[in-house]
């Protein structure tokens, strides 16, 4: 069993600081959950609610009386150290935290640093925290307390990121991706992009991994994830930031990480055959065809325009980005030659575009030969 199940398969729910006033991150963290259809056990905590949500309501996590899988830290960090104690003595399986984590703790160390201690010494896995949780699509458990689009599609698409706010734009993509998680990491106090990647690769229903990354905490474990996904046939897409100094800067400040060397990635990238990608269009693009239900067999690139210049830029494109797009052999050219007007180059990538007549014919002949070309 991986240590991560009892989070991200969680059957039972608390939510600290759970909250009926509307617009505040205790309330909508109940309506996700909720809203989302999840079938397991919800428990609000709050001294200051009877119910919430046609919940019953506890005034502390212990007064539960049950073991939890996963507790929702929705408070304040000046009441993180006390409700993440409260949590480990009442034997909650994982935490998530959404607060920045920011500050001292009450003996005067940094209070990241005094939670992370906390929740290692009672190895409590955590997501988080300055983090927007996670959603597991396919057990309906949405642990966030920020809003998500309802009906979401379930499918083979993982997304881990380093931030928050392209976990939710990624969520609220209109493309029409399936998801089976997606997982805001926050500060990784002691549960990594490593460790989130290595579930989700071990997961029957994954096709694709998209990865947002500033950093890279555990390179090991990274590695070995990487090699798993290789072995399996999955696809992985990442995109770093932090490649330039002021980007190297702004990692720093903003996850207290060291962005990774570019020249680093792009060895590690090559090695084990993920495909990186410069913004966050193209991440969508490239996910958007490699979880598409039949995948591009070996060989090279065919084309059919209906524009000589199109045809060019096609040409100039594949060249710059190294796609192959391969010259035909001679029965495709004489298949090709019977099919285009007189003037028309019988080779690929093909501007089919003459006359205009039975351009339908035309096209779908041209198509064809390309298809039946062993190149």
């Amino acid at each position: 069993m991986n240590p991560l199940d009892q989070m991200l398969r969680a059957r039972s729910v608390a939510i600290v600081g759970a909250s009926d006033r509307v617009g505040t991150v205790g309330h909508q963290s109940v309506r996700q959950l909720l809203t989302g259809g999840f079938a397991g056990r919800v428990f609000p905590v709050n001294p200051g609610y009877q119910r919430i949500a046609g919940l019953d309501c506890y005034p502390d996590i212990a007064s539960i009386g049950e073991q939890i899988d996963v507790a929702v830290l929705a408070v304040a960090n000046s009441r993180l150290e006390e409700q993440v104690g409260n949590a480990i003595d009442a034997g909650v399986r994982s935490l998530v935290i959404y607060a920045s984590c920011h500050g001292n703790a009450s003996d005067g160390t940094p209070l990241r640093a005094r939670l992370t201690s906390q929740v290692n010494a009672a190895e409590v896995p955590v997501c988080g925290g300055n983090g927007m949780g996670f959603v597991n699509v396919e057990e309906r458990l949405r642990l966030t307390g920020f809003y998500q689009p309802p009906g979401l599609s379930s499918g083979g698409v993982s997304f881990l990121t380093h931030s928050g706010s392209l976990f939710s734009a990624m969520l609220h993509t209109n493309r029409r991706l399936g998801f089976n998680l997606v997982v805001s990491t926050g500060l990784e106090m002691n549960v990594t992009m490593s460790d989130y990647l290595a579930w989700v690769i071990a997961e029957e229903s994954t096709r694709v991994v998209a990865l947002f990354m500033e950093t890279v905490r555990d390179p090991i474990g990274f590695t070995a994830a990487l090699e798993e996904a290789a072995h399996r046939g999955i696809s992985v897409v990442a995109l770093t930031v932090g490649r330039s100094r002021r980007g190297k800067a702004a990692v720093a400040t903003h996850s207290e990480a060291i962005a990774g060397d570019d020249a680093g990635y792009d060895a590690v990238f090559e090695e084990y055959g993920v495909h990186r990608v410069s913004t966050m269009d193209e991440m969508v693009d490239t996910i958007e065809l490699m979880s598409a239900s039949r995948e591009p067999h070996r060989g090279g690139l065919g084309a059919v325009h209906d524009s000589g210049g199109e045809r060019t830029l096609l040409i100039d494109t594949a060249e710059r980005l190294g796609i192959p797009v391969p010259p035909v052999g001679e029965r495709t050219t004489r298949r090709l030659a019977g099919l285009l007007d007189p003037g028309l180059e019988a080779q690929n990538p093909v501007d089919a575009w003459g006359t205009g007549h039975a351009a339908e014919d035309v096209f779908a002949g041209c198509l064809q030969a390309l298809a039946d070309d062993p190149a």
